[in-house]
């Protein structure tokens, strides 16, 4: 088992695709794959399931990714503290986050800086939703990125906007809508819904109650989801529908469309860069003040 390795199987489980996954670590597909063949005998099962043009985690992949994404947090703050001790640099920043595209859109804000200042050390770690609220409470992690339905229940705080999310339709192919440029919250009447973890994402359910309020429209639940590759799956598979924001348009394929509800924007929320007020990360807090400078 390598660290690449690991960095190959994380990147297919979050874009659903080795395609995509080889393009993101810069590798090629047939490298990619013998990679992730390789973790799978060396653990004795399969970590995917294949599906054409789309892969899907087993339950053993789901249990190894939670693994290899701790192993890869642990790799990286190493390598970030060692190059910090080496700069004589302050203590490293960790971003934590739920959905990889948040993490995509705090990356190209911090382009917009000029440069970063030396020796600060950026460490990235995704973290479910629970775990990132208590991990930013106990200050494991230094900056957080949150929609902004989840900032009431935590201690006295700055945040930052970092992009305006409007609300999508994730419909498979065979789905009457999957060729509309957008729908309407009614337009759901009937139709099978994918909905979300109620303990872990209470946000996107709490967008899906109150947008279906008044429309006549009545899903018939089709289950729930943990995860991206979960929701995509389960969504091709029982050909229902489920939810997101802009932040995952990635997952886009030719069998899978991210389609706008018009009548969405009362439901669209903030994606916020939070900092817990009695942080003692100097580093985070100068960070935290340039990137307020170049978001609107």
């Amino acid at each position: 088992m390598t660290l690449q390795g690991l960095r190959y199987f994380v990147a297919a489980a979050e874009y659903g695709s080795f395609t995509k996954a080889a393009q993101k670590c810069f590798v090629s597909q047939p490298a990619l794959s013998r990679g992730i063949a390789d973790l799978e005998q060396e653990m004795g099962r399969p970590l995917f399931r294949r599906e054409k043009k789309r892969v899907f985690l087993t339950e053993a992949g789901e249990i190894f990714l939670n693994e290899a994404r701790g192993i890869l947090r642990r790799a990286d703050s190493l390598t970030a503290r060692m190059q910090a001790v080496g700069n004589g640099a302050l203590e490293p920043v960790c971003i934590g986050y739920i959905v990889f595209g948040h993490i995509k859109l705090f990356r190209r804000k911090c382009r917009e800086l000029d440069g970063c200042p030396p020796g600060e050390a950026l460490e990235t770690r995704y973290c479910p939703p629970l775990e990132l609220m208590e991990g930013l409470k106990a200050h494991r992690v230094d900056l957080a990125i949150l929609s902004a339905l989840r900032l009431p229940s935590l201690p006295p705080h700055e945040c930052i906007c970092l992009a305006r999310s409007g609300v999508n339709a994730i419909v498979p192919r065979g789905n009457p809508l999957f060729g509309r440029k957008d729908i309407r919250m009614a337009d759901l009447r009937g139709m099978p819904l994918i909905g979300y973890d109620p303990v872990r994402f209470t946000e996107m359910n709490q967008v899906l109650e109150t947008g279906l309020q008044g429309t006549g429209a009545v899903p018939v639940t089709a289950g729930t989801i943990c995860t991206l590759g979960d929701l995509v799956y389960q969504v091709s598979s029982k050909n229902a529908v489920g939810f997101c924001d802009d932040s995952v348009r990635y997952i886009e394929t030719e069998d899978i469309r991210l389609i706008p509800i018009a009548d969405g924007d009362a439901h669209a929320h903030d994606i916020m860069l939070v900092r817990l007020l009695d942080s003692t990360n100097r580093n985070a807090e100068n960070l935290f003040d340039r990137i307020a400078k170049v978001c609107p």
